[in-house]
């Protein structure tokens, strides 16, 4: 059942109003808005699926006839308040945010969490965390931060949580982090720099689309997904111990990279993992890996050398033995 819900966000001129406030309207002293939300209510719970505010802030109500407000849906920032939204202030009834919530919320500045929410939280900058801080969920789009450091309890960056954030340069993910998911730090033109811990484990596809500056990849690697380290800048790249899989466009147009040694863990390459990399010579697979090869000629095949995996772009005629 989706409904319309009118809430009213008044500036308050003076330290106390007597006027009794009904629950179809939430006061915020920050900003004078006529907002509009729209939502479903399922099973006695609300999901907001609509925030279409003309002011600056907007304040998500616990409850709605009477049913406690439960959920956040998917992309639910309207067109027309997308570039006026400062902050969002979420109850501590929300127990869950859908699929890129906030995405084109691109002028927020902040979120503030209620303190009693055993869901999320808030850091010091305004950044939506889960409540132990394990997860990032959402960087605020518009915020002016030259460098961002992720609290040092993060193990997860969510996907989209940065995507667009195009007023930031760098992030530093503390030791701990072990994945990056997808898009997460996606179309991001400003980014320059991402410090990327000894402890991350897996890089989903398209969780970056930046050139990575780094000769060294983090040592603790297992998953490296499609195109996250497209136009990487050094020229011989030693894949760590322990990685996995290389997926499609992952090191895509590399233009310096030349060289390229595989571990023994790595079971699967994508052929187009080293696509545009036009200097890149040879491969060298570790003789101990159970899955993969490497001839005379620098070329990858699987582990009996009569099936081609991948050939290095700079090589222009390869006839299988």
């Amino acid at each position: 059942m989706k409904k319309i819900f009118k809430i009213a966000v008044i500036i308050l001129a003076v330290a106390a109003i007597a006027a009794a406030v009904t629950a179809a309207v939430v006061i915020d002293k920050e900003a004078s808005d006529i907002g509009q939300f729209e939502y479903e209510i399922n099973d006695g719970e609300v999901t907001v699926t609509r925030i279409d505010a003309t002011g600056t802030v907007v304040e998500i109500p616990s409850e709605i006839e009477g049913n406690p407000v439960t959920g956040i849906g998917g992309a639910v920032i309207s067109y027309e308040c997308s570039e006026k939204l400062l902050k969002i202030k979420i109850p501590e009834t929300v127990e869950n945010i859908g699929y890129m919530a906030f995405h084109a919320a691109s002028a927020l500045l902040d979120f503030e969490v209620d303190k009693d929410s055993e869901y999320f939280s808030t850091d010091s900058k305004g950044v939506l965390y889960s409540k132990d801080k394990s997860v990032l969920v959402q960087y605020p789009l518009g915020r002016f931060n030259g460098t961002y450091t992720a609290h040092k309890d993060t193990k997860i960056i969510g996907e989209y949580s940065f995507y667009q954030a195009n007023h930031i340069k760098k992030v530093v993910l503390p030791e701990g982090v072990t994945e990056i998911r997808e898009k997460a730090f996606y179309n991001i033109y400003t980014l320059k720099e991402i410090v990327l811990p000894d402890s991350l484990e897996i890089i989903r596809d398209g969780a970056m689309s930046y050139d990575f500056e780094g000769e060294k990849l983090p040592a603790g690697l297992k998953e490296i997904g499609e195109g996250v380290f497209a136009g990487y800048k050094g020229v011989n790249l030693v894949i760590p111990e322990g990685v996995v899989s290389i997926a499609a466009k992952a090191f895509e147009n590399s233009k310096n990279l030349e060289t390229v040694t595989i571990p023994a863990s790595v079971e699967s390459i994508a052929s187009t993992a080293f696509t545009g990399c036009e200097k890149l010579v040879s491969f060298t697979v570790d003789a101990e890996n159970e899955f993969l090869s490497s001839d005379a000629s620098g070329v990858v095949l699987d582990k009996d050398g009569t099936k081609l995996v991948c050939v290095p772009p700079a090589i222009t005629e390869y006839a299988i033995p």
